[in-house]
């Protein structure tokens, strides 16, 4: 199931715009699956600076979220509810509701994402780490996609900072992922699993390691390398941490579902993923689905 508790904070919106601002607190509200009726219920931190708003009115307690439904922070004695969010629960491919939680507005923001690695830069040069970290975990919340290492220098940031810090198991890890990642170009599998279970145990926040991995165990042209129910675990974890903003995390489930023969559940997967994917990757994502719709896993060729 897809279907995981979400912490809903200040690091995961900031691609929402200014008004981001007004969640202070890392939770700010947490969004729980309601396993009774495959729908959602909304849990509101009541310790965090602003209220959590729902439909105008402030939240003191777990209440079940409807299709249409507008969260916001705010408060509402003043009339104030800042950053609203629709909920829109949709229907999976067997007409229940989505067990993915989707929220309009959010696209990841890589020009923001640009101005706190450029933050950190500064910050570290300047010999406060510690300042460097927290934006440079803020550039990966903006842009969980381009975080890919073959794309974007965040999680190189990360282990620079972390190694100021007396830390190099990330440094390690970088390492380790790039070794399984050229393992798996050449064939070579079960040496690239390894590799990749080696640089999850070293950094389990560096997600693209359990992102790999699951992709590996489920789409491998080599049968001996696959493994569904553990690409799901794999796949299920980069989406939790990244708290379902990464379409190509969610790309993953999907084909880790697919390979388990779960195609409803593949289905809706890579329907968030086109959800949240710029056009001119859309085209990849829409051709899996049609494979899952008919029952379909997919294959790395």
């Amino acid at each position: 199931m897809c279907g995981i508790r979400t912490d809903v904070g200040k690091h995961i919106c900031l691609s929402l715009g200014a008004d981001a601002q007004y969640m202070h607190d890392t939770r700010q509200f947490t969004l729980v699956p309601d396993e009774g009726t495959n729908g959602w219920l909304l849990e509101p931190n009541t310790a965090a600076k602003n209220q959590t708003v729902l439909n105008g009115k402030a939240v003191a307690s777990i209440i079940k979220l409807n299709d249409g439904d507008v969260i916001g922070v705010g408060n509402e004695v003043k009339k104030i509810v800042k950053l609203p969010l629709t909920v829109r629960l949709g229907e999976d491919a067997r007409g229940q509701k989505s067990e993915l939680p989707v929220f309009d507005g959010w696209r990841d923001n890589p020009s923001q994402a640009t101005i706190f690695l450029q933050q950190a830069e500064k910050f570290l040069s300047c010999g406060q780490p510690d300042r460097a970290g927290e934006c440079i975990q803020q550039a990966i919340s903006a842009d969980w996609n381009g975080s890919n290492p073959s794309t974007r220098p965040y999680y190189a940031m990360r282990a620079a900072i972390r190694a100021a810090q007396g830390s190099s198991v990330e440094q390690q890890a970088l390492v380790k992922y790039n070794d399984a990642f050229q393992a798996a170009r050449r064939g070579a599998y079960s040496e690239s699993r390894q590799l990749y279970i080696e640089a999850i145990q070293l950094d389990a926040s560096f997600l693209w390691s359990a992102n790999n991995l699951a992709w590996l165990e489920a789409t491998c042209r080599d049968e001996a390398g696959r493994n569904g129910p553990e690409a799901v675990k794999y796949a299920q974890m980069a989406c939790t941490a990244s708290q379902w903003h990464c379409w190509s995390f969610i790309d993953t489930l999907a084909a880790a579902y697919a390979e388990c023969g779960d195609f409803a559940n593949a289905i809706m997967c890579v329907e968030r993923a086109i959800q949240l994917a710029p056009p001119d990757d859309q085209p990849t994502l829409r051709a899996a689905a049609a494979g899952y719709r008919d029952n379909q896993p997919f294959r790395e060729t």
